[in-house]
């Protein structure tokens, strides 16, 4: 016999609640549409009767990371280009870019 899961979802003005009795078939189904992700907290016999992340629980995960890969990157990290240095400032006989020679 399957065991019966539960988790935990999150409410869309906040909070949480909990939904099963799931068998693991249907918990399977919610995981391969994204309505349990690795984050998401889970409870049955199999997790010992502890909330865990789905991440945690390494069939579960697996199957997840198989339907939802990440993305590889093939260029390197790029190093972010330094701030453009300021213009000068100006000395009090300079206007406008232009030298003034002092009176005397």
């Amino acid at each position: 016999m399957s065991a019966e899961w539960y988790y935990m979802k999150r409410r869309w003005l906040g909070g949480t609640r909990q939904v099963g009795p799931l068998s693991e078939s249907d918990l399977l189904h919610e995981i391969d549409h994204g309505v349990i992700g690795p984050d998401t907290l889970l409870l049955s016999s199999k997790t010992k009767n502890r909330w865990v992340k789905m991440e945690q629980v390494a069939p579960a995960f697996k199957r997840w990371r198989h339907l939802h890969p990440t993305p590889k990157s093939t260029s390197p990290p790029r190093e972010q280009a330094a701030p453009p240095e300021p213009p000068p400032i100006a000395s009090p006989n300079t206007h406008l870019g232009q030298n003034q020679s002092p009176a005397s």
